[in-house]
């Protein structure tokens, strides 16, 4: 369902469901990766401006359920790892709409969030 469609069944603004969404990935991502290994992040190859345009052009992609515009050699190994974990965090939310899920993540995830 289109970011459009979900604001006119809601009754607010386009932008507000963009808004809503992106935190609700950031909250799953967060939850994410308490549980997974993580590892110390590398140092950018690119300038903070340049990662953080790039993060908006990955969150505008995901809300529109395009791919991404630029390949994975493109990016930063910072960004990669980044895009990585928003990638993992949007798989579990299309299959958590799916019931998709390993029985241990969903179980985690509704202890946390029901």
């Amino acid at each position: 369902m289109a970011g459009s469609e979900v604001a006119q069944i809601l009754e607010i603004k386009e932008q507000t469901v963009k808004t809503r969404l992106h935190r609700g990935r950031l909250m799953l991502r967060k939850a994410l990766s308490e549980v997974l290994l993580s590892r110390p992040a590398s140092t950018p190859e690119h300038s903070r401006g340049a990662c953080l345009d790039l993060l908006r052009l990955k969150q505008d992609a995901l809300d529109k359920g395009v791919n991404f515009p630029l390949p994975d050699s493109e990016l930063c190994v910072r960004c990669r790892a980044l895009f990585d974990t928003l990638n993992l965090a949007h798989d579990v939310c299309v299959r958590m709409n799916t019931g998709d899920l390993p029985p241990k993540l969903a179980a985690l995830l509704e202890e946390r969030y029901a």
